[in-house]
């Protein structure tokens, strides 16, 4: 039997692009989770009168990028939090990126959607930020 190829999630890094021009990729800090985007591609129904045994019939239609998010340790006022919070009230679509312990990389263009600190009586506070795709994603896996 083969041994697993399966990697840790620790290390991951979560980076969103700066104001700067060129921009420059800044680390989200103390990330603790990352849900990658959810691409749905929409099913487009093509049935007619004569579609075999009385069936719907779908051709693949446009792809839905779908969100993503970040869970970090919300540190209220650090460079994540403030950050965060001037681009979800900008609405400005800035580039991101996720990056593995791998060296896999998913690239794609969104904006903050949302962002929703907890604070736990017995635990660490976190906050949740919700990031619309906006366009395609690229994958990037390199060469062994």
């Amino acid at each position: 039997m083969a041994a697993s190829n399966a990697i840790l999630g620790f290390g991951t890094k979560y980076l969103i692009g700066s104001d700067a021009s060129p921009s420059v990729l800044t680390e989200l800090l103390e990330v603790t989770d990352v849900v990658f985007p959810n691409l749905q591609g929409d099913d487009v129904e093509v049935t007619h009168h004569q579609s075999p045994d009385r069936t719907r019939e779908y051709i693949a239609g446009l792809i839905e990028p779908g969100e993503c998010s970040v869970t970090v340790n919300w540190i209220p006022g650090n460079a994540t939090d403030v950050r965060t919070q001037e681009l979800h009230i900008s609405g400005e679509n800035k580039q991101h990126r996720i990056t593995l312990t791998n060296g896999v990389t998913w690239t794609f263009n969104g904006i903050v959607k949302g962002r929703e600190p907890s604070t736990p009586i017995d635990d660490r506070a976190t906050m949740v930020i919700t990031m619309k795709v906006a366009g395609s994603v690229t994958v990037v896996v390199p060469s062994p």
